[in-house]
């Protein structure tokens, strides 16, 4: 996981710019490079002449890092002993000119001599400051050829023996150290040269070396010049990266759990709107239930009220108590109630139950007339009780009749 991460840190792209000052002016060559997995391509080079063909070229690349390789007029090249440390003391017996405000410089050991290469820091810092004038990226600088050291495996030598644009190098096979080099600007590769397996011109193998060694600088040897204003930029340049990198992932992750929120939303808002569902139809049948409780009730108090008898029909009950008076002349109905309704009280909140009751009202001549009929009825076997309730004087002019209301109970269990 930490190694892939590491892979998105890293440097995908980068540019070399090899500088060679020239009596008869400066040429620059250009490498593009870039690092796909455990390859590396080369994208794109360019010569040219003039700083402003050269700035015109770089604007193109301009977020890309640039390592800038510088040789030729003005780059002091020295063969000395070879040597673990390199400070005053080395480097003041091959040059005493030498002052560390003034000058850097770049050393490279071989197997039993070292190279130095120094310059001027006005030089140096006139090129950069051109670079930076256009907001160039320069990461890395190096002085002399021994960036090429990073590639020389790369490179079709013949026994340990390297040798294009003028660069004349011999190499321990077994110890990767440099037996010699020299610089012979009229000697040119006497084949072509191959770098990985790709035909490349060798006036661009330096470029190249100073991009791969800004792609691979964690796994190449540093042979970059010491200089302040730039040793800083290549970390700069990384947690740029990193940054990036880190913001995508951010976005990424972001993204992610929005579109897994959004998954669960849309998931639990289904599983909501089906509960919701069937908790509307649970609610639904409550109150529908409660609706047909409701008419039940109503329904049953009707039934209260009609004094429903459970089985006896009420024209059976009128015919048995029509059949009842015959005979009997002297009554008149003039109103018969089947479970009738009585007339609630004021502050009465419980209805009187009247189901299996008959309430008949009329009139007879005399009373014997009307207890003659209650008689009658006391002897039917579905009368279980039978009273005189009303007997009164008819409130008329001039009749001789008496009002009556007699009231009994019945049964259908006979």
């Amino acid at each position: 996981m930490w190694q892939k991460l590491e892979e998105w840190y890293a440097i995908k792209e980068a540019v070399g710019l090899s500088c060679f000052l020239g009596p008869q002016g400066a040429v620059y060559n250009l490498c593009r490079v870039r690092r796909d997995k455990d390859a590396v391509d080369i994208l794109d080079r360019r010569t040219v002449s003039s700083k402003d063909d050269l700035m015109r070229c770089l604007r193109d690349w301009r977020e890309l890092p640039i390592a800038v390789q510088m040789q030729g007029r003005g780059i002091l090249l020295k063969e000395m002993p070879a040597t673990e440390a390199v400070g005053n003391e080395q480097i003041l017996p091959v040059f005493p000119n030498y002052r560390e405000d003034e000058y850097v410089f770049s050393y490279h050991g071989g197997l039993q001599n070292g190279w130095l290469a120094l310059a001027r820091t006005e030089l140096l810092e006139r090129i950069l400051t051109d670079l930076r004038r256009e907001h160039m990226e320069v990461v890395r600088v190096f002085l002399g050829p021994f960036v090429a050291d990073n590639v020389l495996d790369q490179l079709n030598g013949y026994s340990g023996h390297y040798a294009f644009d003028g660069h004349q190098i011999t190499r321990d096979m077994e110890q990767k150290k440099w037996r010699s080099y020299s610089y012979l600007p009229a000697e040119k590769a006497r084949f072509a040269v191959k770098v990985g397996g790709m035909d490349i011109a060798e006036n661009y193998v330096i470029a190249y070396a100073a991009a791969f060694s800004v792609l691979m600088h964690r796994y190449v040897a540093d042979v970059h010049v010491p200089y302040e204003p730039v040793d800083e930029r290549l970390d700069e340049f990384r947690q740029k990266i990193r940054f990036k990198v880190n913001g995508l992932i951010l976005l990424g992750g972001l993204f992610v759990l929005l579109l897994l929120n959004t998954v669960l939303f849309t998931y639990y808002k289904g599983k909501y709107e089906a509960i919701d569902y069937q908790a509307k139809e649970n609610l639904s049948d409550v109150n529908e239930t409660g609706r047909l409780v409701a008419t039940v009730g109503g329904n049953d108090s009707l039934l209260v009220a009609l004094g429903w008898n459970g089985g006896l029909r009420k024209s059976w009950l009128l015919n048995q108590l029509a059949l009842s008076l015959a005979g009997k002349e002297g009554v008149d109905w003039h109103d018969v109630q089947i479970s009738p309704v009585a007339a609630r009280r004021f502050g009465e909140k419980a209805e009187t139950d009247s189901r299996y009751r008959i309430q008949v009202s009329g009139s007879c001549r005399t009373l014997n007339d009307l207890e003659s009929w209650v008689r009658t009825l006391n002897h039917l076997n579905w009368i279980k009780q039978v009273e005189i309730s009303r007997f009164v004087d008819q409130n008329k002019p001039n009749s001789t009749r008496k009002d009556f209301v007699v009231s009994m109970e019945y049964t259908y269990d006979f």
